[in-house]
């Protein structure tokens, strides 16, 4: 059973926040005593993001130092960038680049 802070609607498909959540559900084949085991867990985390293949299209520097695409993953918005443009801003290739520390 999941308790919430407001346990008074057992059905309730709101969190602690008050927002919608979607139960996500784990089957485990069997506990100890070999009886099924389900296992539920809430969460108020949206899906997560698809990001575009870096090389699928290349980007100017200024759309990505600009308002991020948002199909551009923000963790790695250098691969974004062709080669070339990449030598250019960085001084390095994107080999030496990713070979960083």
């Amino acid at each position: 059973r999941i308790f919430n802070a407001d346990d008074s609607d057992e059905g309730s498909s709101r969190g602690l926040t008050g927002l919608p959540v979607e139960p996500v559900v784990e089957e485990v084949s069997a506990d100890l005593t070999g009886e099924a085991v389900q296992t539920v867990v809430v969460t108020n985390d949206p899906p997560p993001q698809q990001y575009a293949e870096p090389g699928d299209r290349w980007y100017s520097i200024d759309e990505l130092t600009g308002a991020r695409p948002p199909e551009v993953d923000p963790g790695c918005k250098e691969r974004y960038l062709a080669d070339s443009v990449f030598e250019s801003v960085f001084s390095l290739t994107k080999q030496a680049f990713g070979a960083l520390p």
